[in-house]
């Protein structure tokens, strides 16, 4: 059975819930003996960051899909390391092969 590991993790960050600073986490899925598979399409970690990209993106799909491969999230290869970042609108937007993530607000 598929899973999460222990080290999985969402902070948000901001004065107001409604207009936040930075969301940062960390999100790996593991297979049933505990090795890490990424983020495979319409797993949690994949579903949770396209919903995050919806909510500050108009081409969110384009956008997940282009991080998520850059980043050496999926397909995932153990050993390798990628890292992805876009700035779209008022956000920058990275993730990495660790599973880590930002979404961090520019100020003008």
């Amino acid at each position: 059975m598929n899973g999460l590991g222990n080290d999985n993790y969402i902070v948000l960050s901001g004065k107001n819930l409604s207009d936040l600073e930075t969301v940062r986490g960390k999100c790996m899925e593991t297979d049933s003996s505990a090795q890490k598979t990424g983020w495979p399409a319409n797993g949690i970690c994949h579903t949770l960051f396209a919903r995050l990209v919806g909510n500050v993106a108009e081409d969110a799909p384009a956008l997940t899909a282009y991080l998520i491969e850059h980043a050496g999230l999926q397909p995932y290869q153990s050993g390798k390391s990628g890292y992805a970042a876009v700035q779209n609108g008022r956000y920058i937007i990275e993730a990495d092969s660790e599973g880590m993530f930002f979404f961090r607000r520019r100020h003008y």
